[in-house]
C-alpha cells in the first residue's frame, strides 16, 4: 500500500508544480497590456446610437431605379423553387402516455375515505 502512495507522490508534485508555474505565467503576461475601461469611458466619444443615424441618413439618399423591374433580363427569370410537401406529424402530446387518444388520458378516482 505504501508503494502505491509514493509513487503517487512522485508523479502528483512534478504536475502541481508544473500547473503552478503555467497559472503565474498567465497571469504575468496577460495582467501587463490589458487595460480597463470604465462605464463612463469608452472609444467613441459620440453619442450613443450615432452610428446607426448615420446608417439611416445613407438609407435615405439611396434610390432605385423601377425600370430594372420592368426590364427583359428581370422577366425572364425562373423560378426553379420545388413546392413544399406537407411532411407527417407526431402525436398530440408526445409526453402522453402511450395508447391515450390524443393525450387525454382518464385517470382512476378513487374512493376517498
Amino acid at each position: 500500500m505504501q508503494n502505491i502512495s509514493l509513487k503517487n507522490k512522485n508523479i502528483l508534485v512534478p504536475i502541481l508544480i508544473l500547473l503552478a508555474l503555467a497559472v503565474m505565467a498567465y497571469f504575468y503576461y496577460r495582467g501587463g497590456d490589458t487595460e480597463m475601461i470604465s462605464l463612463d469611458q469608452s472609444a467613441d466619444t459620440g453619442p450613443l446610437g450615432q452610428d446607426i443615424l448615420i446608417l439611416a441618413e445613407k438609407l435615405n439618399i439611396l434610390s432605385i431605379d423601377a425600370s430594372v423591374f420592368s426590364s427583359v433580363l428581370f422577366t425572364t427569370l425562373v423560378d426553379w423553387s420545388l413546392p413544399l410537401l406537407p411532411e407527417p406529424q407526431g402525436r398530440a402530446n408526445p409526453f402522453a402516455l402511450i395508447g391515450t387518444d390524443a393525450g387525454s388520458a382518464t385517470t382512476l378516482k378513487t374512493s376517498g375515505r
